[in-house]
């Protein structure tokens, strides 16, 4: 039996009239005729729609007449499915967690590089003073600047 012979039957079955279905699929008697004859294709919309009706699922009715009564399943390749979903998951909370490490070592690295700059600009007094006679120059100042900004910018990447 095709799906549209399957609908005629499962309405008789359910002892409904075409305008019974009809109104419940909300479309008129003869819209529904064409349908049950083949003449109109059946949208997945309108099979779900069918399939309610009859209290029964989409698969159902397409299966039904067919001699199929349900879709046969290798539990063992299900199991093996299951087994290799698992592992999959397994590995990705792993890169996860690596991931969160690299991140936190990142963060360690760059305040690790943030404190050397610190250390060597204000803690030495001969660097802080070289430092300053040096601002006085104005093309060692944007030198410095220059160097300031770049390993700032090297900091933030690493």
């Amino acid at each position: 039996m095709n799906i549209h012979e399957n609908i005629k039957v499962l309405r008789l079955q359910k002892r409904l009239s075409q305008l019974d279905v009809a109104e419940a699929l909300n479309i008129s008697q003869g819209a529904y005729a064409q349908l049950e004859n083949g003449k109109t294709e059946i949208t997945l919309n309108r099979l779900e729609q069918l399939a309610g009706i009859f209290g029964m699922t989409v698969i159902e009715l397409l299966q039904y007449g067919s001699g199929v009564e349900s879709v046969k399943v290798d539990s063992e390749k299900v199991k093996e499915l299951e087994r290799e979903i698992k592992d999959l998951k397994e590995k990705i909370d792993f890169l996860t967690r690596l991931n969160d490490q690299a991140k936190e070592i990142d963060k360690m690295r760059k305040a690790e590089i943030m404190t050397t700059i610190t250390t060597i600009l204000i803690l030495h007094p001969e660097v802080e003073e070289t430092y300053k006679k040096m601002q006085e120059d104005e093309n060692v100042k944007k030198g410095m600047e220059f160097m300031k900004n770049a390993l700032l910018k090297l900091a933030s990447n690493k």
